[in-house]
């Protein structure tokens, strides 16, 4: 796929999700608006165009699409296309069964467009049908066919999701592929090449109430009115005047008005308690976060070496770890979204900044002492998995009660912790060591991890690992 740059990501109009110098990408809410969209057809396209496509989710973002749907569309040029035809030849087919019992035939599909192949996914019960044979397959390759349906993603990969298949030609039937040709590239001329421009309508207030008439009664009533408003004193403000002060005054002359803690002692009445039960009341302040923060996108690969126990690994296995990829390519959205990464004018392609971003990860690991890399990049992971076990071995300690009189400062312990084996000091940001804390007391499940708390240890200003028994759980430090 082609990742277009992002050069206006704010235009200030809320019909413009991205304009470029040759282009603009509208809002998702206008793609029914597309004059293809309106032909309500399915549009033969070119495989070229389909492999070629700019980046839906590149541009409009996860949170931008609203629906599964929606990133089934397919950019061309700037057209979004939802309902798409291909037609070609089949190279290649593969049938594979799911744990479900479900059958699907991969078919690799050749229009002669580009030097690439598309992967379409086909059911059983459109593949038979059809006529095609199941059991036989080298009578299959060579067959035209023509599919309906929409464009999917499948692990960073484009799949031809069909809904419809039918056989059009065979072999030798060159003058089928050549009509097929033509009826693509007239259609690609006629919708196509031209980018869609959509204009907003301009519309005005138009009142339908009668026009009245302004009598001299009512001029004399104004007149007054705007005497009595200029001959009043002008009262002077106060220099707080501010929202807080206006309800601020309005408790003080209603002070009838029910507080929320006196609503909350009130409801004692077992009709109110069942409608309106207690923790009704009670609220959660849920804090703006990224999508997916720096940290979280460490934390992931963190979690993937340890869960791995791989002390040497390559390091496009991490790279292309389903879970590390997706908060990888999420991130990135979030930072080009944000405008974080590289002023407007410079050239570069969306992946070249997730590797930007996830070398620079690697890179911030390996000076911490945490990573290893050669130059034909494979890893050594020992510190940082020796890291992590002490992590364990330290919680376990304080758990099992031989450190109850201790407060570890996590800042000291990180930085003054050195490998055994390598003996290199070993450092990491304290934020990804209260993470991976919480990582290890909540999914390793370690044993009486319930009395560990955090606390703010006041003399140093700094967070410390607590050991508090259960009947010291209220006494505060």
């Amino acid at each position: 796929m082609n990742h277009p740059l992002p050069r206006d990501l704010a235009p200030g109009e809320d019909h413009i999700q991205l304009r470029t110098p040759t282009r603009t990408y509208y809002a998702v809410f206008l793609f029914d608006e597309n004059p293809v969209a309106k032909l309500n057809v399915y549009a033969p396209l070119f495989i070229r165009d389909i492999v070629h496509s700019a980046d839906i989710i590149g541009i409009y973002g996860f949170l931008g699409l609203h629906s599964q749907a929606r990133a089934n569309y397919v950019m061309v040029n700037n057209h979004p296309l939802l309902r798409v035809r291909v037609s070609g030849r089949i190279v290649g087919e593969t049938i594979r069964e799911t744990e479900k019992q479900e059958c699907f035939i991969y078919v690799l599909l050749d229009d002669s467009s580009c030097l690439l192949y598309l992967t379409c996914k086909i059911t059983k019960r459109l593949w038979l049908p059809a006529g095609l044979p199941f059991d036989n397959w080298k009578t299959s390759r060579g067959t035209m066919i023509e599919l309906e349906g929409s464009v999917a993603t499948f692990n960073r990969r484009i799949e031809f999701q069909p809904v419809s298949v039918k056989v059009i030609g065979g072999r030798t039937d060159l003058d089928v592929e050549m009509r097929l040709i033509r009826e693509k590239h007239a259609f690609r001329q006629r919708y196509l090449v031209k980018p869609w421009v959509y204009e907003p309508p301009q519309t005005t207030a138009v009142s339908n109430h009668p026009v009245v008439p302004l009598m001299q009664k009512d001029c004399v009533g104004k007149q007054a009115r705007r005497d009595l408003i200029e001959s009043t004193e002008t009262v002077q403000g106060s220099p707080e005047d501010s929202l807080y002060v206006h309800h601020r005054n309005i408790k003080r002359r209603n002070p009838d008005i029910i507080k929320a803690s006196e609503l909350l002692a009130n409801l004692e009445d077992e009709v109110m308690v069942a409608l309106f039960p207690r923790t009704s009341f009670v609220f959660e302040q849920i804090p703006l976060v990224a999508p997916v923060t720096e940290v979280k996108l460490k934390l992931a690969v963190i979690k993937w070496i340890i869960r791995k126990h791989s002390y040497k690994f390559p390091l496009k296995q991490l790279y292309h770890d389903r879970s590390v990829a997706a908060k990888l390519r999420n991130f990135t959205i979030w930072q080009m979204q944000n405008n974080r990464l590289h002023p407007p004018e410079t050239t570069v392609t969306f992946d070249r900044l997730l590797a930007r971003i996830f070398h620079d990860i690697r890179h911030e690991f390996q000076v911490g002492g945490l990573l290893k890399c050669s130059s034909s990049y494979n890893c050594y992971a020992g510190p940082m998995i020796e890291y992590v076990d002490q992590l364990k071995m330290t919680l376990l300690l304080i758990s099992s009660g031989e450190l109850c009189e201790r407060k570890l400062d996590c800042v000291e312990y990180t930085r003054a912790y050195r490998s055994l084996r390598e003996k290199q000091e070993v450092d990491m940001a304290p934020e990804v060591v209260y993470g991976v804390i919480g990582w290890l007391l909540g999914d390793l499940a370690l044993e009486y991890a319930y009395l560990l708390t955090w606390d703010f240890w006041r003399p140093y200003g700094r967070r410390a690992w607590i050991f508090q028994p259960e009947e010291t759980l209220d006494v505060s430090l």
